[in-house]
């Protein structure tokens, strides 16, 4: 009886070490840039589908938690609702968990 509970202690200090472990590894960032070609909005997500100079085409998902930040300190202040088709967007995104696209920022460049 003794030696089964030491058989699953160790598993389970062994479960929450290897756990520690995977969730003290940072996330990877991201970095793109690109046209907005397309935009889809979904409950209070907005899917923005770019595409860049060099034909990389990236597929970014922005909410209430994605900062937009101006490209000049003299540009007014934009959200989300204020990208359109056209724009150029540039920003960075992490993966972790999920092979999402999760925009930090995101930073609307001037015409």
């Amino acid at each position: 009886m003794k030696t089964t509970l030491k058989i699953i202690g160790l598993c389970c200090v062994a479960l929450i070490v290897i756990i520690g472990v995977y969730l003290s590894i940072p996330a990877k960032t991201f970095n793109f840039r690109g046209t907005v070609t397309k935009i889809e909005i979904e409950e209070y997500t907005y899917i923005f589908h770019t595409e860049s100079d060099i034909s990389t085409s990236y597929i970014i998902i922005a909410d209430n938690k994605t900062k937009i930040e101006r490209c000049h300190k003299d540009d007014p202040q934009k959200t989300l609702q204020d990208i359109k088709v056209g724009d150029v967007i540039e920003g960075d995104y992490k993966k972790w968990f999920s092979e999402e696209n999760h925009a930090k920022y995101i930073i609307v460049k001037c015409k």
